[in-house]
């Protein structure tokens, strides 16, 4: 029974693992590739695994790694485009508070068009 606990949470954190760190892995994706990759029965009990064991975790994982990437990419423009001054830095502080997932997405955009760094604190200003 030992042998199987382990499996099972051995597989548990590898669908954690794909649902966190994988851009762009949706449900659908992972299901899709598990049923190639495991056809029948092996697949299905995987599938229904990751369904109970994980729940909403799902959601919870691919939000907060949508989070970490997009933060991650403003940052990394920031320092292309402005480099490490303080106002820069400044910004990544104000970007590294914000949770939703739309307003970081929007910032990126902004960030890639902004001519100043002066551009973009003026996004946080309402």
């Amino acid at each position: 029974m030992a042998g199987k606990e382990t499996g099972l949470q051995y597989i548990e954190s590898l669908i954690r693992y794909i649902l966190s760190n994988v851009e762009n892995m949706s449900e659908d994706k992972l299901k899709s590739i598990v049923e190639r990759s495991l056809p029948g029965k092996e697949g299905d009990v995987i599938m229904k695994f990751a369904d109970s064991a994980l729940g909403k975790e799902y959601d919870k994982g691919m939000q907060q790694g949508l989070r970490q990437g997009l933060k991650a990419a403003a940052f990394d423009l920031i320092d292309v485009r402005f480099l490490h001054t303080p106002e820069a830095d400044h910004i990544k502080q104000l970007i590294h508070k914000i949770d939703d997932l739309e307003q970081l997405n929007a910032l990126k955009e902004k960030i890639k068009t902004a001519e100043s760094v002066s551009d973009l604190l003026n996004c946080f200003a309402h």
